[in-house]
């Protein structure tokens, strides 16, 4: 399908993804880039909660219903907005593309949420940086906006050579079973979370599964292919991400205009995320859930700030964020207080020291018990949670020692696959990183960055490193280096940006004391040294060449790291099937053969819808899916493989016959559905190469 001709499309996406968040937050008086960039959160949870209620009414999940869940989500807020009798203008929410104003008596660079401002006190620390310049301050929009514009371009560059066109599938495990997810909650009608995604188990038994982003991709209007409107998402979702990441940089950091111009341009550099998390892995729903996450935190901040007007709107509006990213992914709960945490912790600290310099003790030792009975609370939940506890246990490979992860942590190598790289990697930008690291100790301002920063780096050694270390610690997020490593980016680029800020900086004040005869070019150089370096820096950093040969492993059929699922054989008898196949058929296959896409492309029924059995919670062996994938070679010799076929409905087999020679891939787990002796019992549809599709005859 035609790039340009899906600019329609993705710009319809969008604004879903957009408008109704953006709506009821500017009903709450929320403006700005703050609200734009939270827009998709609060929308996230208008459509995940319709959807449940949607189901427990029996109303079918479409485009007008969700639309209409957004009308209604919009006249609440209003209602709400009224309610509240909030009139203030929210200054403190308003972060608009413009060079914020601080003065005295304001908030202060390393203040957090426990500390208010002192009256009369500077908000700049020895060092940082005064107003910007009139000129300067005027062209700071522009300068925003061409920065997000630069670095959404470059993150989606990659993807989209790397994909080749919006119409190949996906070839990864969790990117089989989303795809086949979504036309699941086309055909069905339901989006909700709480088992609206049940019959994609053959046992039905999934009681709960983050649903929030297939009800918004289902629906995205102008999209016919639910395979293309999977692609286009992940296109889509590099708006919200980058949108955050500047909105952040500019709530966490407002004295420091340049870091909102910088950071977003650093965070595309990495490819950790978007790159690996949505295409390699491709865990859409956790994707949203990242993608949204920055814009989320910088409306938390921005409700919690002192100094800020902090009014009960804009902390609803906060919480309807967070849930928001909590619906898409449940994981990012757990993400965002990583990430938020470490502002919480480092103001409430700073509060009680000074409550116990004035003699307050008893209240800090109050507090101090208070606070550790809260954690106990929350840990003895947490472990009394069969969920959690499973997640917790997930077992991963290692990916080396510790020292070698943190290295690989540092000049972003990809903890997924086998891709060839330079060693050098993103270290350029990661020296950035660690000079923005350093700043924030010396001049006591962002120091939470450094924390999160280093919080999530920890996660993500002792996640891959070897021998265990705390590992349990990192089981909110499976145990996947991958995963932290797409959150650790959120601070790392705003670190990045402090730290090339400074650099700048730095450079203007050497130029300053040059003499006065000292001519315009020979001023220019300190500082034309540090935005070549920015520059050179971004340039390494980017890898177009090795980011497009990741997004190739994960979509063009012989480069599949892990083995490819669907050919150009595959491709044909499944566009066929809507003709040669009757709208009742089952087709059973090995999933990891090409079978598994049958539903999403094929628009037939499948046994198994995911590219493994292993999602079959059943120990007993004669379960009849279980059976089948592992005996159905010996129809012919076991008469129990019949019963096993007329337990599953399945009238219809697909076989692959390329196999690990080829390149193709094979799973321990399906092996009975190869191999198959079909010269009797079966009956020949469709064929096309090494791919045959049959009318299973054998069980009457």
């Amino acid at each position: 399908m035609a790039w340009w001709g899906m600019a329609a499309a993705a710009a319809a996406m969008a604004v879903l993804a957009f408008a109704p968040g953006w709506l009821c937050l500017r009903l709450l008086r929320v403006r700005g880039l703050v609200a734009l960039a939270a827009a998709p959160s609060v929308t996230m949870a208008v459509f995940a909660v319709a959807a449940v209620l949607y189901d427990d009414v029996g109303v079918r999940w479409t485009l007008p219903t969700a639309l209409l869940a957004a009308l209604a989500a919009a006249l609440a807020t209003a209602v709400l907005g009224w309610l509240v009798k909030d009139r203030s203008s929210l200054n403190g929410s308003r972060v608009r593309l413009e060079a914020p104003h601080l003065s005295t008596g304001e908030l202060r660079p390393d203040a957090g949420p426990g500390e208010s401002p002192r009256p009369g006190a500077s908000v700049l620390t020895p060092g940082a940086a005064g107003p910007l310049p009139p000129a300067r301050a005027a062209a700071l929009p522009a300068a925003r906006a061409g920065a997000v514009v630069a670095a959404v371009g470059l993150a989606i560059l990659p993807l989209a050579l790397g994909m080749r066109h919006l119409s190949a599938p996906l070839q990864s495990w969790d990117g089989i079973f989303h795809v086949n997810a979504l036309a699941l909650v086309r055909e069905t009608g339901n989006a909700s979370s709480l088992g609206g995604l049940a019959p994609m188990y053959p046992l039905h038994d999934a009681n709960y599964y983050p649903a929030a982003w297939h009800a918004l991709v289902s629906v995205a209007p102008g999209l016919s292919s639910v395979v293309v409107a999977a692609n286009l998402s992940t296109l889509v979702l590099v708006v919200p991400w980058i949108l955050g990441i500047t909105a952040l940089a500019t709530v966490a950091l407002p004295h420091r205009p340049r870091v909102s111009v910088l950071a977003p341009l650093f965070a595309a550099t990495y490819i950790a995320f978007p790159v690996v998390t949505v295409t390699v892995q491709g865990q859409w729903p956790y994707g949203a859930s990242v993608a949204l996450l920055p814009g989320a935190a910088a409306l938390v901040l921005a409700a919690l700030r002192p100094g800020g007007a902090r009014s009960l709107s804009l902390i609803l509006a906060a919480a309807a964020a967070t849930a928001g990213v909590a619906l898409a992914h449940a994981t990012s709960v757990f993400s965002l207080v990583v990430l938020v945490g470490p502002w919480i912790v480092f103001g409430a600290v700073q509060h009680e020291r000074r409550r116990w310099r004035a003699g307050r003790r008893r209240e800090v030792v109050r507090d101090g018990v208070l606070a550790a009975m809260g954690l106990a609370i929350v840990v003895v939940v947490l472990s009394q949670s069969s969920l959690f506890g499973s997640v917790v246990g997930f077992n991963r490979r290692y990916f080396g020692s510790h020292a070698a992860v943190f290295f690989n942590a540092l000049r972003d190598k990809a903890a997924f696959g086998r891709y060839p790289a330079s060693w050098v990697g993103n270290l350029p930008v990661a020296g950035f990183v660690i000079a923005g690291t350093v700043l924030t100790f010396r001049r006591r301002e962002g120091r939470w960055l450094a924390g999160a920063w280093a919080s999530f780096l920890l996660l993500w050694v002792i996640a891959g490193g070897s021998p265990p270390f705390l590992r349990w610690l990192a089981g909110p997020w499976w145990t996947e280096p991958s995963r932290l490593a797409a959150l650790a980016i959120i601070p790392a680029s705003l670190l990045a940006g402090l730290g090339a800020d400074a650099a700048l900086r730095a450079g203007a004040e050497r130029a300053a004391r040059l003499p006065a005869s000292t001519s315009a070019a020979r001023r220019a150089v300190p500082v034309g040294v540090v935005v070549l370096a920015i520059v050179a820096s971004l340039a390494m950093g980017t890898r177009l060449g090795t980011k497009e040969r990741i997004v190739a492993s994960a979509y063009v059929p012989g480069r599949i790291t892990y083995g490819t699922v669907l050919d150009a054989d595959d491709a044909a008898v499944l566009a066929r099937m809507p003709q040669t196949l009757p709208p009742d058929a089952v087709v059973l296959g090995d999933p990891a053969g090409g079978a598994a896409y049958a539903y999403a492309i094929g628009h037939r029924h499948v046994v198994f819808p995911q590219l493994t059995v292993a999602a079959i919670r059943s120990p007993d062996p004669r379960e009849p899916h279980v059976f089948l994938a592992m005996h159905f070679n010996q129809l012919h010799q076991d008469a129990r493989v019949c019963d096993a076929v007329r337990a599953v409905g399945a009238t219809y087999f697909y076989q692959d016959t390329a196999g690990d020679a080829q390149g193709d891939k094979v799973s321990d787990t399906t092996l009975g559905l190869r191999n198959v002796d079909t010269s009797r019992g079966f009956e020949l549809v469709d064929r096309s190469g090494t791919v045959s599709l049959y009318r299973i005859t054998a069980c009457g």
